[in-house]
């Protein structure tokens, strides 16, 4: 287990610097576009970089094993790299949010102002864009979201995963 959680380390630093790195360079590469849309986009490549995380800690793991892993314990293996890396995302983005990019959260409210404006919306749709952009960036959901997504995604790619890392008892081999 200690070399499942090394790894799960390794991937949720992986994870984080695609995070944070893509987000930096897709918003300094496409200035136009809307910061929450490449919020998004990173975010949804981010969750390749997960999956092929687990299916990596869990290939491993059958190695190790020397092709003895059960369903059980490859979702085990896939449920640790999964709670490792979203506590990796979350502080790598409570990092972001507070240190890196102080003024994150003025600038999101600002773009969601701007684009209701745009859209013509009136000055009450504009105080809901606002505030509802308000709760969505605000410090705390920005540290919270990648933990919940993190693990619910990792549990679901787990689950899957394991069926094919799992090792084949002798009657299905003999059926194969």
């Amino acid at each position: 287990m200690k070399t499942t959680l090394r790894r799960a380390v390794l991937i949720g630093c992986i994870q984080a610097a695609w995070l944070l790195g893509g987000f930096t360079l897709l918003t300094a590469l496409l200035p136009r576009v809307p910061r929450a849309s490449l919020r998004a986009t990173t975010g949804l490549l981010g969750m390749l970089v997960l999956l092929g995380g687990i299916g990596f800690a869990m290939r491993q793991a059958r190695r190790e094993s020397e092709g003895s892993l059960t369903y059980l314990q490859a979702l085990r293996v896939g449920l640790a790299v999964s709670a490792v890396v979203a506590v990796t995302v979350s502080l790598a983005s409570l990092l972001y949010v507070t240190v890196l990019s102080p003024g994150f959260t003025t600038r999101m409210i600002g773009e969601a102002v701007a684009g209701a404006r745009a859209a013509g919306a009136s000055p009450e749709q504009i105080e809901m864009a606002r505030r509802s952009a308000a709760r969505e960036f605000s410090t705390s959901a920005q540290a919270l979201m990648p933990l919940v997504a993190q693990t619910v995604a990792g549990a679901f790619f787990s689950s899957i995963l394991a069926v094919f890392f799992r090792q084949k008892r002798a009657r299905e081999r003999q059926l194969v």
